[in-house]
């Protein structure tokens, strides 16, 4: 079920202090794949007649997305931590960050990172030391 803007706003703050340089969250979101559930007109009559009136998961597991038309099932909604890079790093400093915060995210419902701004910082400082590597070794 969808998280309302206070808990996504709520672990947002929580985890602000617990990302560290080179990362910064920019914002806990929810992320839908392939979009979020459409629902229309035949739910509420759905609902009306076989649910008392109630417009929940029933309904949506038997009537197909009225967008797409695929299944409930095929719909999924994950929960992202959504992080910018502020400095030049090696993509394991950056991965050091998250892995240090990934048993609690889990444990909070999050299952997955995303870079929103500054992610040419990480490839850019591992050229430069990959070329460097490769000019001491030859």
């Amino acid at each position: 079920m969808s998280k309302t803007p206070e808990v996504l706003a709520a672990l947002t703050t929580k985890y602000a202090s617990r990302i560290t340089e080179p990362l910064k969250i920019v914002e806990c979101r929810e992320i839908y794949e392939p979009h979020p559930f459409t629902i229309g007109a035949k739910y509420v009559a759905h609902a009306s007649d076989h649910c008392g009136g109630m417009l929940g998961e029933a309904t949506m597991r038997a009537i197909p997305c009225a967008h797409c038309h695929k299944p409930y099932s095929e719909h999924k909604q994950s929960l992202a931590i959504m992080v910018e890079v502020t400095r030049k790093c090696t993509n394991k400093e950056a991965g050091t960050v998250l892995h240090n915060i990934k048993a609690e995210a889990e444990a909070d419902g999050i299952s997955l990172f995303g870079f929103v701004k500054g992610f040419e910082l990480i490839s850019a400082a591992q050229r430069k030391s990959t070329t460097s590597l490769k000019r001491a070794t030859t």
